[in-house]
């Protein structure tokens, strides 16, 4: 039997954007993205983002900065599962390694009745 070589495989930008955001939405605390604050240095690194995701992608690995509203919990263990979900995410689905998935809490919801 021939052996056929193995071709290469794109995933779009906009993709990878969406898994990421479904990770995190999908964790339990996180109410939803926040604006990702304006920065110039991002024209000059390879940076794409979304409504509350900047991702840098390297040779073959991505960082990650999430900004994030949350429910007012426990934020680092809020935190710790978000990075924990978007790793896993991303190895199970693209197979792309993460080397970093920083948070940035950008606000907190409180409960209607006012106790945390």
């Amino acid at each position: 039997m021939q052996t056929v070589p193995e071709g290469k495989i794109t995933v779009a930008p906009e993709v990878l954007l969406e898994i990421i955001q479904q990770a995190a939405l999908y964790t339990e605390g996180v109410v939803r993205m926040a604006s990702v604050p304006p920065r110039v240095d991002r024209i000059f690194r390879r940076v794409i983002s979304a409504e509350g995701i900047e991702v840098e992608v390297n040779e073959n690995s991505m960082t990650v900065d999430l900004y994030l509203v949350v429910r007012a919990v426990d934020l680092r263990t809020l935190s710790h599962q978000v990075q924990r979900e978007v790793i896993r995410a991303m190895d199970r689905l693209v197979g792309i390694a993460v080397t970093a998935v920083n948070i940035h809490v950008e606000d907190v919801e409180y409960p209607e009745n006012g106790s945390a």
